[in-house]
């Protein structure tokens, strides 16, 4: 694939190909230095072109390449650009992605958080019953009990619960759905 894509950029010129090829080689680097050439060949191919995705996608491989060679402080630059990126062309799972990655780095993800309705409509109603019952106190067992499902079910919606509205806890939860008004 990457002999293809720098062949592309030969033949065409195209700066797209170029960068495409460039961070291709920069993934499949043996060494962090090798990589770093390339992705700095890839940037600025990026340079001449005006499609910021690929920047973005760029950014957070390079940076990807970075932390996996224990560089996380010079990895938080390009992950928070990628993600602001990503955010700003409503590409979800690459700002998941790059999101996860930055947390990865120690660095603070602010994330454009949605809207409480937007957010809440985003559950199941089975995980709306569980964020439900977690935020009036109950806990595990006791919300399992209460729903008739197992404990272990709802640790998993929880987990998929928090995910979604991005809060971290319990009381953040009970603090989303009380602003709601969805407590009794």
């Amino acid at each position: 694939m990457t002999a293809w894509l720098e062949e592309l950029a030969r033949r065409t010129g195209l700066a797209s190909a170029e960068a495409a090829a460039a961070r291709c080689r920069g993934l499949l680097a043996a060494t962090p230095e090798e990589a770093e050439a390339h992705f700095v060949r890839a940037l600025d191919a990026h340079g001449r072109t005006t499609g910021p995705f690929d920047l973005a996608r760029t950014q957070l491989c390079a940076a990807e390449v970075l932390r996996h060679h224990r560089r996380p402080a010079a990895a938080r630059a390009p992950l928070t650009a990628a993600l602001a990126c990503f955010q700003r062309l409503g590409a979800e799972p690459w700002a998941r992605r790059a999101a996860g990655e930055l947390a990865a780095t120690g660095g603070i993800v602010t994330a454009d958080r949605p809207s409480t309705a937007d957010a809440l409509s985003l559950l199941t109603p089975q995980e709306f019953q569980v964020s439900r019952a977690v935020a009036r106190g109950l806990n595990n067992v006791e919300a399992a009990a209460s729903l008739f499902v197992s404990r272990k079910t709802v640790e998993a919606h929880l987990t998929r619960i928090y995910r979604k509205l991005q809060v971290r806890s319990r009381t953040d939860l009970t603090r989303l759905l009380t602003a709601a008004g969805l407590l009794d």
